[in-house]
C-alpha cells in the first residue's frame, strides 16, 4: 500500500473538490455580486426618480413663491389706492361742510383733487411685477362693443372668451323712466298767486312754493336746486307751452314718485292729492339667444349661463317697435392670470385684476352733475361735491372688494398651496434618508453573509490537511 500515492490522491482530490467549491463559491458571488450590482441600478433608478421628483417640487414651489410676489406687489398698490381715496373723500367733506364754496377756495381745492386724482393712476398705470403691468387693466377680462347704444357695465371675472365675431345683443323693449306730465300750464298768474307743489320719491317729501314775481324759467330753476338740495333725484322741466314735465333720474320700473299740486292738472288731477307717476320701464333683449334679466337700461346675463355669466350691458337707445331689433355685438376677451395647481392638486386657477384707473372706477352712478367716473368729479358746486362723494364711495368700495379678493386668494390658493408643496417636499426628504439606510443596512448584511461563507470554507480546507497528518503519525 502506498500510503504516499494514497495521500497524494487524497489531497489532489481534495483540492479538486475544494477548486470546484471555490469555483461555485465564486460563482455564487458573483451571482451575488451582479444580483447588488442589479439592486443598485435599481436604486440607483430609484434614486433619479427621487430626484425628479424633488426638481419638480424645487421648481414648483419657486413658481408659486413668484406668484405669491405677484400678488402681494398688487395688494399692497391697491392699499395705497385706498389711502388716496380716503383723502379725496376728507377733502370733499371739508367742502361740503362749508356753505358758500369762494372762488379762490375753489381753484386751490380742485388743484388738489387733480394732483390726489393724478396719483391714482400713476399708481394704476406704473405697478408692475417684472414687466407685467398689474392694475391697468391689463390681466382682466376685457369686452368691445359693436353698437352705437351699448356699452359694458361689468363682466365676471369666470367668463370665457367670445368668438371672434362676437356675441349679438337683441332688444325687444328699450328703458324709459317714470315721468308724471301736467296737464295745465303753470302760468304767470299761478306762479304770482304762489302754486305750492309737493313731490315724494321714497321716504322723502318735499315742498315747493312759487313767489310772485318770479318766471316760469326762474321758479323752475330754483324748484331744481331745492330738489337737489334734498337729494331728490328727479328732474324737473317745461314742455307745451308751460307745462309741467316730471322725471325720476333712473330708469326702471324700480324707480318711482309721486307728485301733487295745489291747482288741479298742473301736476296732480286732484288738489294736493299726491298721484303716482307713471312707472318706468325695464330693457327687454338677449345676448347670443340667452335671455337676459333686464333691470333700468342694463341686460344682465344668467348667472347659470356657462359663455355669458356675470356679463351686464347698458342699452341706453329709445328706439321702439314692436319687432325685436339688433342693437350691435358685444366681444369677450379673457386675459385673467391662470394659476396652476400643480402636481398636488391640478386644477388651475383664475384672478382677474380689472383697472384702477380714476376714468375706470366709480361708474354707473346716477347724478345731476352728470360725472360718468370718478375721473370726472368736482367741487364747483355743493350738487358737484353731492355727487362726488356718492362716486367716491363706490370707487372705495371696488378698490377694498378688489384688494379683499386678491388677499384671499393669495391666502387660500397661493400659500396653502406653497404650505402643502413644501410639506411634500419635506416627507419626501425623510422618505429618502430613510431608504438610503435600509440600501447600506441590506448591503452590509449580504456582505457579512460572503465574508461568512469564505470563513466557513477556509475553516474546512484546513480541518482536511490536519487529518493526514494524524495517519501519518499513527504509522509511524
Amino acid at each position: 500500500m502506498n500510503i504516499q500515492s494514497g495521500l497524494n490522491s487524497f489531497n489532489q482530490n481534495y483540492l479538486m473538490m475544494n477548486r470546484k467549491k471555490q469555483k461555485q463559491d465564486e460563482e455564487s458571488d458573483g451571482n451575488m455580486l451582479n444580483a447588488e450590482r442589479l439592486e443598485g441600478y435599481s436604486i440607483d433608478f430609484m434614486n433619479a426618480r427621487e430626484h425628479l421628483s424633488t426638481e419638480n417640487l424645487n421648481h414648483e414651489i419657486a413658481d408659486v413663491e413668484s406668484n405669491v410676489s405677484l400678488v402681494q406687489t398688487a395688494a399692497s398698490a391697491l392699499h395705497h389706492l385706498e389711502d388716496q381715496l380716503s383723502r379725496i373723500w376728507e377733502l370733499l367733506r371739508h367742502y361740503s361742510d362749508e356753505q358758500n364754496i369762494e372762488g379762490a377756495k375753489v381753484s386751490v381745492g380742485m388743484m388738489e383733487l387733480k394732483g390726489l386724482l393724478e396719483e391714482i393712476d400713476r399708481i394704476a398705470s406704473r405697478t408692475r411685477y417684472g414687466e407685467d403691468r398689474l392694475l391697468d387693466g391689463t390681466h382682466t377680462v376685457r369686452a368691445v362693443v359693436n353698437g352705437a347704444d351699448l356699452e359694458i357695465v361689468s363682466i365676471g371675472d369666470d367668463i370665457v372668451s367670445s368668438p371672434v365675431r362676437g356675441y349679438p345683443v337683441s332688444i325687444e323693449q328699450s328703458a324709459t323712466r317714470s315721468e308724471m306730465i301736467g296737464s295745465v300750464p303753470l302760468n304767470q298768474k299761478l306762479i304770482d298767486h304762489g302754486e305750492q307743489m309737493l313731490v315724494r320719491e321714497g321716504n322723502s317729501l318735499l315742498r315747493f312754493t312759487t313767489r310772485n314775481g318770479e318766471n316760469l324759467e326762474v321758479t323752475l330753476k330754483r324748484f331744481q336746486q331745492l330738489l337737489r338740495k334734498h337729494d331728490m333725484p328727479i328732474e324737473v322741466k317745461s314742455i307745451e307751452d308751460g307745462k309741467l314735465n316730471l322725471q325720476h333720474i333712473n330708469y326702471g320700473s324700480h324707480f318711482r314718485f309721486g307728485a301733487a299740486s295745489s291747482t288741479p292738472g298742473v301736476l296732480s288731477s286732484e288738489s294736493g292729492k299726491i298721484e303716482p307717476a307713471y312707472p318706468g320701464r325695464d330693457v327687454v333683449g338677449s345676448i347670443n339667444g340667452e335671455i337676459c334679466h333686464g333691470k333700468g337700461q342694463v341686460l344682465k346675463a344668467s348667472e347659470d349661463s356657462i359663455k355669458l355669466s356675470g356679463l351686464r350691458l347698458r342699452y341706453f337707445g329709445s328706439k321702439n317697435s314692436q319687432q325685436p331689433w339688433e342693437a350691435g355685438s358685444v366681444s369677450v376677451f379673457q386675459n385673467a392670470y391662470l394659476f396652476d395647481g400643480g402636481m398636488l392638486k391640478p386644477n388651475i386657477q383664475r384672478l382677474g385684476l380689472q383697472s384702477m384707473k380714476s376714468e375706470h372706477l366709480g361708474r354707473e352712478i346716477s347724478n345731476v352733475s352728470g360725472f360718468r367716473s370718478l375721473a370726472e368729479i368736482g367741487i364747483e358746486s355743493s350738487e358737484q361735491v353731492s355727487d362726488s362723494l356718492r362716486l367716491v364711495e363706490k370707487a372705495l368700495g371696488e378698490v377694498s372688494d378688489t384688494r379683499e379678493k386678491v388677499e384671499l386668494f393669495n391666502q387660500d390658493h397661493l400659500k396653502n398651496h406653497l404650505h402643502e408643496l413644501k410639506e411634500e417636499h419635506d416627507h419626501l426628504h425623510v422618505d429618502k434618508v430613510l431608504s438610503d439606510d435600509g440600501i447600506r443596512a441590506r448591503k452590509m448584511a449580504e456582505r457579512t453573509k460572503v465574508q461568512i461563507i469564505h470563513e466557513g470554507g477556509r475553516s474546512t480546507l484546513a480541518q482536511a490537511y490536519q487529518k493526514p497528518q494524524t495517519v501519518l503519525s499513527l504509522l509511524k
